[in-house]
C-alpha cells in the first residue's frame, strides 16, 4: 500500500473557514473544523471568530490567511449576513476566486439561501454602496454549483462527511498532509502500513485510551490509501449512535454501492445487504469508535470479507479481539502509543506558543503541563490551547487548578469507557483511582475481592484501556483517568462526608478535626506529613485529632492514614474495615478494643509498636506489614492469624523474637525479614528456632537452625547476619515451591545443595563476601545475582540444561568457573581433546591474552599463553 505525503506544498492551508462565531463556534463550526483537521485537511480558523462588528474592516492577518489557502468554506448561518465583517470576508474571498482560481464552497447550516439574501437587502445598518457590493457577492455565490444545504441531509454527521468529501476531491486532489496533532506520526503510519500489507489480515483494530489519537490516525491512514480501493467509507463516532444504526448502515451502503437511494427500512435487511457488499467489493472501510459487538454485526454482518478489502476499526475496548474470534476474519491489533516526551513537547508548544519551542520564562511551567497530560495528544491540545496567549501568572493559576478547570473540558472524552462498565467494575475503578494507583495487583485483589471478582474486573479495565499493569505487576492509571474517577466521586455530593470516598488530605483532615463522620464514607485517606508540608496553617495548629468521626462511619472499609496520631477510644471503629493502613501508628501495642475481625490487610509500617499481639483471632487477615518499625521487639501469637499469606518485617532492627508458631502457618507465601539482624544474631532459644538437622553435602550435625514456614514462594533474608559460623543456619528442605530467594550481604561460607528447589527462578546472593562455592544450582534458575562475592570461586548447576536469563557477577575477583559458561585454567593444563586443531595458538605464544566475552571475569587476569 505505497503512498505518502507530497514533497512540495504550494499553499500553507487547504481551507479557510469563514463563519459567525457567536452563533456556531461552540457547536457546528467546531464540529466541522475538528472533522477537517482529522481528515488531514489543513484548516485556518480564527480562534476568536467574528462575533461583533467592532472591527469593520478585514484585518491584514485574516486577508493573508485567505490568500495562503487553496480554498474557502463559507458557513452561512442565520446571523451571518448581519455582520459587516463576515460580508467583507465573502467579498474578499470571491475576489480571490476571480483572480487566483481560489475554490469556494458555500454551505448553509439550518438556513435557506433566500433568507440570507433578504437579511442583506433589507438591513438598514449599512450604506448603500456596501449593500450593493455584498448583494453582488451573494448573488455570485448563490449561483455556485457547489452549494451544500444542511436540509438535504438526514443527519449532521452525513452533512459534515459530504462537506469533507467535496473538499477532498476538489481541493487536495488526493494529497494528504498530516494534521498538526499527529506529531510523531511517521512511525505509527509505518507500523500500520506493515500490518495492512499482510495478506492474511483484512481486519485491523486500533485500540487505545480516549484522546490518544485513534480517530485522527485512522482518518489519515484512510485518506492516504482510499484511492487504492474501488470503494471506501469512513463512519465516525459510531459509539454515539448506540444501537440506533440504521442511518449509519445506509451511509455505508451508499459509500460502497455508489447509490444515493437506499430504500431498506430495517436494521436486519441492511445487515443482509451489507454482508453481500463486503463480500463482493474491494473496499477500505473505517469504523470509528466501536463500543459494542452488536455494532460490528450491524455494519459488517457475520459473513466473509473480500480478501482484497481492508477494514479498520478504532475502539477503546481491547475486547474487540474476542468479538471477532469466532468469525473467519483475519485479525491484527495495533495498540496506540502515547507521545514520548519530545513529541509531547512539540505538540503542546505548537498549541500554546504557535511554534515547537516554549517561550522564554515558560519552560518550567511547560514541564508541569506535560507531566499532567502524560503524553495524551488530545489533553496536550486542549491544555496548550487554553494557555495560549496567557501571562506567566495566569499559567501558574491555571496549572494549580487543573483538576477543576481544564479537566472538565476533557471529561466527556474519557467518561464513555467508564459508563460502559457494570456496577461492580465501576466501583473497582473508583477504588483504584482514589486509593490504589501504584499498588501491586495481587495486594489490591486480596483487599477488594470480597465484593466482586477483582481479577475479572481488572481484566475488563485493562481491555477498556482504563488501567495498566506495569512489568512489576503494579496497577498504573493515566492521570486523566484517575482525575475522571475522582471527579465522578466528587459529583456525589458537595459535602465530602457525604461522598463514598474521601482522599484529599485537607478534606480528610477537616473531616476528622470536626469529628463529623457519615455512613456514606467507604474509604478515607490522610497523609499528615504531606499536608503539613503543603499547608503551613495546619502545621502550626495544635488541634488534636480524635476517633470521634470514625465512630459514625459504619460502612468504612478502607482506612489509609499516614502519621496521624488519633486520641480516643477504638471500640467504635467500623466492623466492615478490610484495610487498615496506618503508617507511623503511634501506640506501643495494638488496642484491645480495636475490632480487626474482618481485616484482610494491616499495614503499620514505621510504627512505634514495641510488640505485635493480635487482640483476637484474625480469620480474614492475609497481609501483615510492620516494616521499618524500629521499636518492635516481639511478634506474638501468630497462630491467631491462621490464613496469613504475607508477613513483612523488613528493617525491624530491634526485633529479637517471632513466635515459633510461624512455622505452623501453611498459607504463607511471602516472608520478608530483610535487615532483622538481631533476630538471627546469637540466637539460642527463641526467634524462629527449633532443633533440626542441617545438611551440607558432608556431615550431618545437630545445630540450632531456624525453622521456616512452608511452603514459601518468596523469602527475603538479606542483611540478616546469617552464617557467622561455617554452616548455613536455615533448612530449606521443605520449600518445594520457592521461587525467589534473597540471601544477599550475609556472612556464610557455604550453602547446602538447592537442587531440590525445582521452582526456584531467582537467587540473589549479592555481596556475600565469604561465600566460596555455589554448587548444584537447580536447572530451572532464570536469574542469578552474585556481584561482589569476592571469595566465590566456582558455580555449578545440577544439569547442563539450565535456562539462565539474567546473570550479574561484577566484582567476583576470585571466580574462575561458571559451569557451562566459562572456565579459566592455565593453558598448560588443557587436555589435548580441548585443544583439537588449535595450532594457531603457536602464533600467540608468549603474548598476553584475555578471555573475550566477560570483562568482569577476566579483568586483571592476563597471562601468557604456554604451548
Amino acid at each position: 500500500m505505497d503512498s505518502g505525503p507530497p514533497k512540495e506544498k504550494t499553499f500553507k492551508y487547504d481551507v479557510f473557514l469563514s463563519f459567525r462565531a457567536g452563533e456556531t463556534s461552540n457547536n457546528f463550526a467546531d464540529h466541522l473544523n475538528s472533522a477537517l483537521v482529522r481528515s488531514g485537511i489543513r484548516t485556518y480558523i480564527d480562534n476568536n471568530g467574528i462575533n461583533s462588528d467592532q472591527d469593520l474592516e478585514l484585518n491584514y492577518e485574516t486577508g493573508r490567511a485567505i490568500k495562503e489557502s487553496r480554498s474557502s468554506v463559507i458557513l452561512f448561518t442565520k446571523s451571518y449576513a448581519t455582520s459587516a465583517l463576515c460580508l467583507d470576508h465573502l467579498s474578499f474571498i470571491l475576489e480571490q476566486r476571480r483572480e487566483n482560481n481560489h475554490f469556494v464552497l458555500p454551505i448553509f447550516y439550518d438556513v435557506d439561501p433566500s433568507d440570507v439574501k433578504v437579511e442583506v437587502k433589507t438591513s438598514t445598518m449599512w450604506t448603500n454602496d456596501n449593500v450593493d457590493r455584498w448583494m453582488t457577492a451573494f448573488m455570485e455565490i448563490s449561483n455556485s454549483e457547489n452549494t451544500i444545504l444542511s436540509s438535504s441531509f438526514r443527519s449532521e454527521t452525513e452533512y459534515v462527511k459530504h462537506v469533507i468529501d467535496t473538499i477532498y476531491c476538489s481541493v487536495t486532489n488526493g494529497l494528504v498532509y498530516p494534521p498538526l496533532n499527529l506529531i510523531g506520526i511517521d512511525g505509527q503510519v509505518k507500523e500500520i502500513n506493515f500490518l495492512l500489507e499482510k495478506p492474511d489480515a483484512e481486519f485491523l483494530a486500533i485500540c487505545g485510551m480516549g484522546g490518544s489519537g485513534k480517530t485522527t490516525l485512522a482518518r489519515y491512514i484512510f485518506n492516504l490509501f482510499k484511492n487504492n480501493f474501488e470503494n471506501s467509507s469512513f463512519l465516525e463516532e459510531i459509539g454515539k449512535w448506540g444501537n440506533d444504526l440504521l442511518q449509519l448502515q445506509k451511509t455505508l451502503l451508499q459509500d460502497l454501492s455508489g447509490s444515493r437511494k437506499i430504500k431498506l427500512q430495517s436494521v436486519d435487511d441492511c445487515i443482509l445487504e451489507l454482508e453481500e457488499v463486503v463480500q463482493t467489493k474491494k473496499a477500505l472501510i473505517v469504523l470509528d469508535d466501536i463500543v459494542q459487538e452488536d455494532q460490528l454485526v450491524s455494519l459488517l454482518g457475520t459473513g466473509n470479507i473480500n480478501k482484497q478489502s481492508k477494514i479498520i476499526v478504532t475502539s477503546r475496548d481491547a475486547s474487540i479481539k474476542t468479538w471477532i474470534g469466532f468469525r473467519s476474519w483475519r485479525f491484527q491489533e495495533y495498540k496506540m502509543k502515547l507521545l514520548n516526551d519530545g513529541d509531547a513537547l512539540d505538540l503542546f508548544s505548537l498549541h500554546a506558543f504557535g511554534s515547537q519551542t516554549p517561550m522564554e520564562g515558560y519552560k518550567e511551567l511547560t514541564k508541569e503541563a506535560l507531566n499532567y497530560c502524560e503524553g495524551n495528544p488530545a489533553a496536550l491540545e486542549v491544555l496548550g490551547s487554553s494557555l495560549s496567549g496567557r501571562s506567566i501568572s495566569e499559567w501558574e493559576h491555571h496549572l494549580r487548578n487543573l483538576g477543576r478547570g481544564m479537566f472538565s473540558r476533557f471529561y466527556d472524552v474519557l467518561v464513555t469507557s467508564y459508563n460502559s462498565l457494570c456496577f461492580s467494575d465501576k466501583n473497582l475503578f473508583l477504588d483504584i483511582a482514589c486509593f490504589f494507583t501504584g499498588e501491586e495487583m495481587d495486594y489490591v485483589a486480596k483487599i477488594l475481592g470480597h465484593d466482586y471478582s477483582v481479577v475479572s474486573g481488572i481484566d475488563t479495565l485493562l481491555n477498556k484501556h482504563l488501567l495498566s499493569v506495569s512489568q512489576n505487576k503494579k496497577l498504573t492509571m493515566h492521570r486523566l483517568h484517575q482525575e475522571m474517577g475522582r471527579t465522578i466521586v466528587n459529583q456525589e455530593s458537595k459535602y465530602p462526608p457525604n461522598r463514598s470516598r474521601v482522599w484529599r488530605d485537607k478534606e480528610s483532615y477537616e473531616f476528622l478535626r470536626e469529628g463529623k463522620g457519615s455512613k456514606f464514607v467507604q474509604g478515607l485517606a490522610l497523609d499528615m506529613r504531606k499536608l503539613c508540608q503543603e499547608d503551613e496553617q495546619v502545621a502550626f495548629q495544635s488541634t488534636k485529632l480524635t476517633t470521634d468521626a470514625l465512630k459514625q462511619m459504619d460502612n468504612l472499609e478502607l482506612l489509609l492514614l499516614k502519621f496521624v496520631p488519633l486520641t480516643g477510644s477504638y471500640d467504635s471503629f467500623s466492623e466492615n474495615l478490610r484495610l487498615l493502613c496506618w503508617h507511623g501508628f503511634h501506640l506501643r501495642a495494638i488496642p484491645l478494643d480495636l475490632y480487626m475481625g474482618n481485616m484482610v490487610a494491616i499495614d503499620m509500617s514505621y510504627s512505634k509498636l514495641e510488640e505485635f499481639d493480635p487482640p483476637m483471632i484474625l480469620q480474614s487477615l492475609r497481609i501483615l506489614n510492620l516494616k521499618g518499625s524500629n521499636n518492635l521487639l516481639e511478634v506474638r501469637n501468630l497462630y491467631l492469624i491462621p490464613k496469613l499469606e504475607s508477613l513483612i518485617l523488613s528493617n525491624c532492627h530491634m526485633l529479637v523474637h517471632v513466635c515459633e508458631t510461624l512455622g505452623d502457618l501453611t498459607n504463607i507465601t511471602l516472608l520478608d525479614m530483610t535487615k532483622c539482624e538481631k533476630l538471627f544474631k546469637g540466637n539460642k532459644s527463641g526467634a524462629l528456632s527449633r532443633l533440626v538437622v542441617s545438611t551440607f553435602n558432608r556431615i550431618c550435625t545437630k545445630e540450632n537452625s531456624f525453622f521456616l514456614p512452608h511452603p514459601l514462594e518468596q523469602l527475603f533474608l538479606k542483611d540478616c547476619n546469617l552464617g557467622n559460623t561455617n554452616y548455613f543456619p536455615l533448612s530449606l528442605s521443605n520449600q518445594s515451591i520457592l521461587q525467589y530467594l534473597n540471601l544477599g550481604n550475609n556472612m556464610f561460607e557455604f550453602l547446602p545443595s538447592y537442587s531440590h528447589l525445582i521452582n526456584l527462578r531467582v537467587l540473589d546472593l549479592t555481596m556475600c563476601s565469604k561465600l566460596k562455592r555455589l554448587l548444584s544450582l537447580p536447572s530451572t534458575l532464570a536469574e542469578l545475582y552474585i556481584s561482589y562475592c569476592e571469595s566465590l570461586e566456582k558455580v555449578t548447576f545440577e544439569s547442563y540444561g539450565f535456562t539462565l536469563q539474567e546473570f550479574e557477577c561484577q566484582g567476583c575477583i576470585s571466580l574462575s568457573e561458571i559451569e557451562g559458561i566459562i572456565k579459566l585454567v592455565p593453558v598448560a593444563k588443557l587436555d589435548e581433546n580441548c585443544l583439537g586443531h588449535m595450532k594457531w595458538l603457536k602464533v600467540y605464544q608468549d603474548r598476553e591474552v584475555c578471555l573475550v566475552g566477560n570483562n568482569e571475569l577476566t579483568i586483571g587476569r592476563n597471562c601468557r599463553v604456554q604451548v
